[in-house]
């Protein structure tokens, strides 16, 4: 995940290819508020549920 990023300029911290990579291996969706960090990772599924709970109130 990292050198595949990398090579499309846009770098990942090693922690958070390790959470993207854990969440890919399990076809598991990574609930985050931090989705610009994890957005450009092919077939990763995210959601952030404190944007869909400020929505809804």
């Amino acid at each position: 995940i990292r050198v595949t990023l990398r090579k499309k300029g846009r770098p990942t911290g090693e922690v958070d290819a390790l959470i993207a990579a854990i969440a890919l291996a399990h076809n598991a969706i990574l609930v985050t508020d931090n989705t610009k960090h994890f957005e450009h990772i092919e077939g990763l599924t995210l959601e952030n549920w404190l944007q869909v709970y400020e929505f809804n109130q």
